[in-house]
């Protein structure tokens, strides 16, 4: 599972864009968001960077929770 975190996803409509993107990569994936807190998890057998490349391309900034 990946973590995220993703300050400018503050709306259901920004977590919609996002979930729709994100499972062009892998339509099993799942996916959890609070955009209240910019918090954003992928569990998907990819790796994190393909998410972060995806998310980033759409106009949000993101970073990688350890």
């Amino acid at each position: 599972m990946s973590e995220f975190h993703v300050p400018g996803m503050k709306c259901q409509r920004c977590v919609s864009k996002i979930v729709e993107t994100v499972k062009t990569r892998d339509r099993e994936a799942i996916v959890v968001a609070d955009p209240s807190v910019g918090h954003l998890s992928i569990d998907s057998p990819l790796a994190a960077e393909q998410f972060e490349d995806i998310i980033s391309d759409l106009g949000y900034r993101i970073t990688r929770k350890p």
